[in-house]
């Protein structure tokens, strides 16, 4: 079983995957977040969902024309590596405090904020 709890939209998700297939979803909150429901559905015809396609049964949106997130750097808001790579290298977010605004990673459980520290660190010294 797989959650995502989303408090300070409303938003509460939970799907069961079994043997890689997903078995059931339960998708609450309210209807300007509703998820792209022929997306979800036709998960449910997919014999056996990979990694990416178990975490877009969960955002309710379509894979298609998605790029690769990345491994999880956040988990409180399954924000990856990529995504915060790509974020800093447009510069629409070169510190730690940037990306929790742009992204929201860092700004829920903290976890993650070393991990974001040494990726905007790198990124500094690559350029």
């Amino acid at each position: 079983m797989a959650e995502f709890i989303d408090f300070p939209r409303g938003i509460y998700r939970a799907a069961v995957f079994r043997d890689g297939k997903l078995e059931s979803a339960l998708f609450l909150g309210p209807a300007d977040a509703a998820p792209q429901w022929d997306a979800v559905r036709a998960l449910f015809e997919v014999e056996s969902l990979g990694e990416t396609e178990r975490r877009m049964a969960m955002s309710g949106r379509s894979a298609g024309g998605l790029a690769e997130t990345g491994p999880v750097i956040c988990a409180c808001f399954g924000v990856g590596l990529n995504v915060i790579r790509d974020a800093i290298a447009s510069n629409s977010a070169t510190n730690v405090e940037a990306i929790g605004k742009a992204l929201r990673a860092g700004t829920n459980c903290g976890s993650c904020l070393p991990e974001l520290k040494r990726i905007v660190h790198e990124h500094a010294h690559a350029v």
